[in-house]
């Protein structure tokens, strides 16, 4: 007997693992997918780790042998001389937007900017889009593993001419720097980013010290700027496009404000994604527009990126903004008074926006989101305040609220 009823048990069992159901096989394959996910990322997080703790001792070790050859104090930066020329060297930490940095400079007086760093897929990307001009030197292997940035190309074509300047340049780039700034202050080198996989050169404060204080020796007298910048009105130009990007920003903050406030769409959602169908173009022509303006100097592809950064966000909330205040501006279409019920109510994290959920008079059993003034919202009571809505149609098709109120006790509800 007792064989018997475990013998049916088992086969239960069985019976019951075989026999499950679709959506529990679902449910384990989701959890057990859940679980591998999980490990991965733990295993992720933990070799991101030990990779930045290797980089940290590595860092400190190159730190410790640069203060010990220098013969200054141990830390992440340094002051000293090395024989009539003072230096100073010093490890800047990651922070957003840039990364872990070692830079050694020492004073100087160069008549004008000039940027040096290795020619990369970018420079190279908008050089041949005829973005970028960038000086040539006339040395090709020099023009082509180097890209030079500099407010006046006259000067700086005339100095990187000598020989003994590019062969600095060169040394101090086989030395691991990748950013080279000559300045009416200083002049800098730097490893960016500072990542330490190897043993770094003997001597490498020194030797840097030597090399700076080469590339500051035979300046040749400035020259006045006759290049791009003046013949072109490449100034003016250059705050016409930023002109515009800031522009827009304003735009898009002011046209946000009033749609939200005056005509506020009942489908903000599907109001913005219609807006794209002149925010997105407009932004196109724009970019192509502050190409043609921003084009002709060595840094024109950083500055072209960054007007398309900020005007951006511009351009989609200044169409959002526009499209939303146009379509309760000029909507021609009679006012609805709605009187529903509220279903809930909810308040973003700052207490900035309040909003109130009720239901929907134009899809049954569905709701509509509504934001409200704070007086108004502290009044609703979920599952007993009614709302008398007063709504428009909408110029293009998107239904904005008028106004709205505490419903009274006499105003009938309307209908699903």
């Amino acid at each position: 007997m007792g064989l018997s009823y475990r013998a049916t048990v088992r086969s239960g069992r069985r019976r019951g693992l075989l026999q499950r159901s679709p959506g529990a096989r679902h449910n384990s394959l989701v959890e057990l997918v859940s679980s591998l996910i999980l490990v991965l990322v733990a295993v992720i997080l933990v070799l991101v780790a030990a990779v930045r703790r290797v980089q940290h001792v590595r860092r400190r070790a190159a730190l410790h042998k640069i203060a010990e050859e220098t013969g200054v104090e141990d830390g992440e930066s340094g002051v000293g001389s090395h024989g009539t020329v003072s230096f100073a060297y010093r490890y800047i930490p990651a922070s957003t937007g840039r990364p872990p940095t070692f830079r050694v400079s020492i004073p100087a007086r160069f008549p004008a900017t000039l940027l040096v760093i290795r020619e990369e897929w970018i420079e190279r990307f908008f050089k041949a889009l005829s973005l970028d001009r960038e000086i040539q030197t006339g040395d090709r292997a020099f023009d082509r593993d180097f890209y030079i940035d500099t407010e006046n190309p006259d000067f700086s074509r005339g100095y990187l001419m000598a020989d003994r300047h590019r062969e600095g340049v060169r040394a101090l780039f086989s030395l691991g720097y990748n950013r080279l700034e000559l300045n009416a202050r200083e002049a800098v080198a730097e490893i960016r980013p500072f990542r330490v996989s190897g043993p770094l050169p003997e001597q490498l404060v020194q030797r840097s010290v030597e090399l700076l204080d080469a590339l500051g020796q035979d300046i040749p007298e400035p020259l006045p700027v006759h290049g791009m910048d003046q013949r072109s009105g490449w100034r003016r130009k250059r705050a016409a496009a930023f002109s515009i990007a800031f522009g827009s920003l304003l735009v898009g903050a002011a046209t946000l404000v009033l749609t939200n406030k005056l005509y506020a769409p009942l489908d903000r959602w599907e109001l913005f994604l219609a807006s794209l169908s002149y925010a997105v173009p407009g932004f196109i022509v724009f970019a192509l527009i502050a190409l043609y303006l921003l084009r002709g100097r060595s840094s024109s592809h950083r500055e072209w990126l960054l007007v398309l950064l900020l005007s951006a966000p511009g351009f989609l909330s200044s169409g959002y903004g526009l499209f939303g205040a146009l379509n309760g501006w000029l909507d021609p279409g009679p006012a609805a008074t709605q009187v529903v019920a509220v279903q809930d109510r909810w308040t973003t994290d700052d207490s900035t926006t309040y909003t109130v959920a009720v239901d929907s008079w134009r899809t049954p059993g569905a709701r509509e989101e509504v934001m409200v003034p704070r007086a108004l919202y502290e009044s609703i009571r979920p599952g007993i305040t009614r709302l008398e809505l007063v709504t428009r149609p909408g110029r293009f098709g998107f239904e904005w609220t008028v106004s709205y109120r505490l419903a009274e006790a006499g105003d009938a509800a309307t209908p699903d």
